[in-house]
């Protein structure tokens, strides 16, 4: 995915990081980032087992001031939560 490609689809919004904000623990804040970049593009929900790919996750976590490998911790609990 290209630098263009992530600037255009997953650029997040005044909003959104107003909604992340609100979440508690810094693995609960990337994976709102995410969830709700997944819904802006390509418009749906993330998929159970689903990995997003790792430059979106890095662009992302960029924009809130987190790193990147939080989302493993995210993604785990998310799984662990539909079981």
């Amino acid at each position: 995915m290209s630098e263009r490609e992530l600037v255009r689809h997953y650029t997040l919004s005044a909003a959104d990081l107003d909604l992340i904000d609100r979440r508690r623990g810094d693995h609960n804040r990337l994976g709102c980032a995410v969830m709700l970049a997944y819904l802006h593009h390509p418009g749906r929900p993330l998929l159970n087992g689903e990995a997003p790919p790792a430059e979106m996750v890095e662009f992302i976590a960029d924009q809130i001031g987190l790193p990147s490998e939080l989302i493993g911790e995210y993604l785990a609990n998310e799984q662990t939560q539909r079981r």
